[in-house]
């Protein structure tokens, strides 16, 4: 774990926006939460919380969730690293 903390993987923790629809919609994605045991670290939102993050989303969303940890790395740098500690063994 401490040699991944040193490895440049391009990691960037962005978080991460999920548009909702309908209630049936949010209804099954709080239900999703609640299963995975996600739902403390993921945060609600309405509409108009949305549009204040990001004003170019439809206008037709009702609401979504912010996953704030959420995040993502360079997949080219991961395959080579990985490619190489599997060639070095």
């Amino acid at each position: 774990y401490s040699l991944f903390k040193k490895i440049d993987l391009g990691f960037r923790q962005s978080g991460s926006l999920y548009l909702a629809f309908s209630n049936k919609e949010i209804e099954k994605k709080k239900e999703e939460l609640k299963e995975l045991n996600l739902y403390c670290k993921v945060q609600e939102l309405t509409k108009n919380e949305i549009l204040k993050l990001e004003p170019n989303v439809s206008e037709n969303i009702i609401g979504g969730f912010l996953y704030k940890e959420e995040g993502f790395l360079n997949n080219i740098k991961l395959l080579k690293i990985l490619s190489s500690i599997c060639q070095d063994k």
